[in-house]
């Protein structure tokens, strides 16, 4: 009985620590620009400070971000990278991103593979 409890718990713990590298799998970038890149809003959150915003990845290249405390708009431009995207707002360097699918929610990671915002597409 008590190996029995041990195996459970083993097997249920390593099922725990799993379970998020199964849940978010990466975006190709032909995955983003089917799935992102189409110019339809995409309500984004950015992490950390928890500020909202839309964002709209055109099929133009170009993009559009508002601000929904302020209502403040900036435009920019985006496209496709090996791993990803990259994007450029104003005289801001360009950067570049991975995404990845967690259910509904995208997460988008910096080049540190840090997240830096959770989007859903509106």
């Amino acid at each position: 009985m008590r190996a029995t409890a041990t195996i459970g718990m083993a097997g249920a713990t390593v099922l725990a620590m799993s379970l998020p590298a199964l849940a978010a799998k990466p975006l190709s970038p032909d995955d983003i620009k089917t799935e992102l890149g189409t110019g339809t809003p995409i309500a984004g959150v950015a992490v950390p400070g928890g500020r909202k915003y839309s964002l709209t990845l055109k099929a133009d290249g170009s993009a559009e971000m508002t601000l929904t405390n302020d209502k403040s708009t900036k435009t920019g431009t985006w496209h496709v990278s090996k791993d990803g995207y990259c994007s450029k707002w104003g005289d801001k360097p360009e950067r570049c991103y991975t995404v990845k699918v967690d259910g509904k929610r995208f997460d988008v990671l910096d080049a540190a593979g840090k997240t830096i915002a959770h989007w859903t597409k509106s």
